[in-house]
């Protein structure tokens, strides 16, 4: 059995939390840390009987040869990175994603490699669930559809924001936004294309607020703003006609002529402890019915 007889390179690499081990210039594995039996899942007996490339999956063992040929003959330390990483493969035949460093050492004037390994799998099952959570908690947020805030995250960031109001003593403005005659869009194009409308109404009425504004998809064809900051009347007039006028100008959508337009109810609430979101919706659902009745296509605002 190989001996490390520097004690201080012996302790450094036995007490170090990376996978290190000793290969010779014939690939034959001379010495490993306790870090790295255990990532390899194999006993120091079992190791050092091994070549360094009885350790990397059989497909790869051709390629791994010319590598390490290649280091034995220009051998130039080579950090461990995460952009090298390959394949290792365990006593058990578990393929596990691993980072390598490589060092030209040489003891006894004898040329070795001293290889350091991480193994990534861990990490990459801790990165693989934080994506997943990310994308579970945007599912749960989010309309799949538009990637619109939903109902839900809206009736958040109300709560939050009304809270904001009360305190401040300042107001909000609430926009309920319904197309008119969307129904016909999906009977005569289909449903894929009823859902691309809707992707391009959504993208219309996100250039036309600011990004301190919140934009929803409440239901099928239905979207409320809401207005954080206060905007004087002639602001918001402009406001809605832009909305109004930018949703009208959508005229193709997949080659199909369209013809839409918007029925628009708006509240502009100054808010205290009493202000209910309920009510301001209540209220806002019941000015855009007056604009489908009084011919679609229009905003009906009021002040409560």
């Amino acid at each position: 059995m190989f001996e490390l007889k520097d004690k201080t390179l012996n302790a450094i690499i036995s007490a170090s939390p990376v996978g290190m081990m000793l290969v010779d210039d014939q690939g034959t594995i001379v010495f490993a840390n306790h870090k790295l039996l255990e990532i390899f899942k194999y006993t120091s007996e079992q190791l050092y009987t091994l070549n360094i490339e009885d350790l990397v999956p059989t497909r790869y063992r051709q390629q791994h040869i010319h590598i390490r040929q290649g280091f034995n003959h220009y051998p130039v330390a080579r950090p461990i990175d995460k952009k090298d990483r390959l394949l290792g493969l365990t006593s058990c035949k578990q393929e596990v994603p691993l980072e390598i460093g490589l060092s030209p050492i040489e003891l006894d004037k004898a040329p070795y490699i001293l290889c350091t390994i991480i193994d990534r799998s861990d990490a990459d099952r801790v990165a693989q669930l934080k994506l997943t959570n990310q994308q579970l908690q945007k599912v749960a947020t989010h309309d799949c559809l538009t990637g619109l805030t939903n109902r839900r995250l809206f009736n958040e960031l109300m709560d939050k924001l009304l809270s904001l109001a009360a305190r401040n003593h300042t107001q909000l403005t609430l926009m309920f936004v319904d197309l008119d005659d969307f129904k016909q869009v999906n009977d005569q194009f289909g449903h894929d294309t009823g859902d691309s409308l809707l992707i391009e109404v959504a993208k219309v009425m996100q250039s036309a607020i600011r990004k301190s504004d919140v934009l929803s998809r409440i239901g099928g064809d239905e979207f409320v703003i809401c207005l954080n900051e206060t905007h004087s009347p002639l602001q918001l007039k402009r406001l809605t006609t832009k909305l109004l006028n930018d949703i009208a100008a959508i005229d193709d959508i997949k080659g199909y002529p369209i013809h839409i337009s918007a029925s628009i109810g708006v509240v502009s609430v100054t808010v205290n402890e009493q202000t209910r979101l309920a009510n301001i919706m209540r209220q806002a659902d019941k000015l855009m019915y007056q604009a489908k009745s009084e011919g679609k296509g229009r905003a009906v605002c009021a002040a409560c």
